[in-house]
């Protein structure tokens, strides 16, 4: 019975260890562009505030975004912040707005 509880203890860490990973359809791993923190929600009341403020390794600004992708494992409204994560964005959505960034893939990290 211990060896069938370690089997099965060793196939369900594999199988969510794998399930982190973003893949191809050719089945090589894809990298993220950027790796960062979710600081917090910005509860700020301006044009340019809301959402969530993100840090960016290596970067001097703290950024906003308004939403996360859809179908992130993120469970953002419980988490204790800083959440450190990697993912793709894309910034100066908004000339008015230059610190607004968009996120496009993301990744608890």
């Amino acid at each position: 019975m211990q060896k069938y509880f370690f089997l099965f203890s060793f196939l369900t860490f594999a199988l969510v260890f794998h399930s982190c990973k973003r893949i191809d359809d050719n089945g090589v791993d894809i990298e993220y562009e950027a790796s960062g923190d979710i600081l917090g929600i910005d509860l700020t009341q301006c044009a340019c505030c809301g959402g969530y403020l993100v840090k960016v390794d290596n970067v001097d600004t703290v950024y906003n975004v308004s939403e996360l992708p859809a179908g992130n494992d993120l469970d953002i409204e419980n988490a204790t912040y800083p959440v450190p994560i990697r993912f793709d964005w894309t910034s100066n959505v908004s000339p008015a707005c230059p610190r607004i960034i968009t996120i496009e893939a993301i990744i608890k990290d």
